[in-house]
């Protein structure tokens, strides 16, 4: 059995009392493109600067083909190369000069943190055919940290991080299908009421997802009906499709991959209170 490119096991990290990383473990095979998904603070960067030997971890440990990140710093360092987001990265020009620099000692092993950021689409199209590249001639192993949904479909794998925890791990097929053939997502102003109604009233499993209601029921055109006749004071809009990649994520982070988790906890709390 080949030796994991990157293999984590139990790995918390903490700054002072906060914890970035809760208890990850992970494994990802040689030749993997591996999608890091996660809202901003979800602990994707530390994760990164774990891996990149940047850092050790607070406990637990990660492994880069075999060699200990926090142990071995020189060894992994030299099969790995990085591109990390940063604030003076914006422009297109600085993120390509970024890029070449992590591949100049063709590592074995890439780490993406929002590597198009910057990028317009015909680079963005580019960038994902040169790593397609690197896959194929190289078996370079690809961790590509994003929030944008359409390059997310592109990995073997997703991981979802929230708070720190990861939360979802699986082929993007595997985890929309994990949802059922359809859901349906309810708009409303006070989704914990609407959430309670519906258990109470239909015993049909619910989530609260940011602000809004995801139900998964076994006849949704059905369901919907009947939940319109009860309740339908309290339900802006419905909306029945088949899952996505981005459903998945509001799903298992809890929020949209455009928010953060604060700003949707305190809207709702807003919008309860209102009720």
């Amino acid at each position: 059995m080949a030796v994991p490119a990157v293999d984590i096991q139990g790995v918390t990290h903490r700054y002072g009392t906060h914890r970035a990383l809760r208890n990850v473990t992970l494994q990802v095979a040689p030749s993997t493109l591996y999608g890091l998904l996660g809202p901003n603070g979800s602990g994707k960067t530390t994760l990164f600067r774990v891996l990149s030997t940047l850092m050790p971890p607070s406990e637990g440990r990660a492994r880069v083909f075999g060699l200990d990140t926090a142990r071995e710093p020189g060894a992994v360092r030299r099969r790995i190369g990085t591109v990390f987001q940063d604030e003076a990265l914006d422009e297109g020009l600085r993120r390509r000069v970024d890029l070449a620099r992590g591949l100049l000692h063709q590592p074995d092993l890439l780490l993406l943190d929002e590597p198009t950021s910057g990028l317009d689409p015909a680079a963005r199209r580019t960038f994902w055919t040169a790593m397609q590249r690197l896959r194929t001639a190289e078996g370079t192993t690809l961790l590509v940290a994003t929030h944008l949904m359409d390059e997310a479909e592109r990995c073997d794998r997703v991981g979802i991080l929230s708070d720190g925890t990861l939360v979802a791990d699986g082929a993007p097929d595997a985890l929309k299908a994990d949802l059922g053939d359809e859901t349906l997502w309810l708009e409303t102003d006070a989704p914990t009421l609407l959430r309670d109604r519906i258990e109470a009233q239909f015993g049909v499993p619910t989530r609260i997802v940011g602000a809004t209601v995801q139900v998964a029921p076994s006849d949704p055109p059905t369901f919907l009906s009947a939940l319109y006749e009860v309740l339908g004071d309290r339900i802006r809009s419905a909306t029945l499709r088949t899952p996505t990649l981005e459903d998945v994520f509001m799903v298992h982070a809890g929020v949209s991959p455009d928010e953060s988790r604060e700003r949707v906890l305190a809207r709702t709390e807003e919008t309860e209170d209102q009720a």
